[in-house]
């Protein structure tokens, strides 16, 4: 089946906005229909938080592409947002 936004997706598309070229792509360990992107701190590489079909959230490196956990037990709660605080 091909993805589309009803469907979720099992990669990721990295884009050059300038030159408009997709300069990486990210492959999904489960079909996933949330992502969003984490920012770089001092001392991680900025993730990507992907929910994923079984309504687990996978977290990948950004740089690299790699899982590195997956996090489950949220019982009744959905997570198909996260919005990380600035301070």
């Amino acid at each position: 089946m091909d993805a589309y936004h009803k469907s979720g997706g099992s990669e990721v598309w990295v884009i050059d906005l300038p030159s408009k070229q997709r300069i990486k792509t990210i492959k999904l360990k489960n079909i996933s229909t949330s992502i969003t992107y984490l920012p770089a701190s001092s001392e991680t590489n900025g993730l990507l938080a992907v929910t994923n079909k079984e309504m687990t959230v996978d977290i990948y490196d950004a740089n690299t592409g790699v899982l590195i956990q997956t996090q489950s037990g949220f019982g009744q709660e959905t997570p198909f947002l996260i919005h990380p605080v600035n301070q």
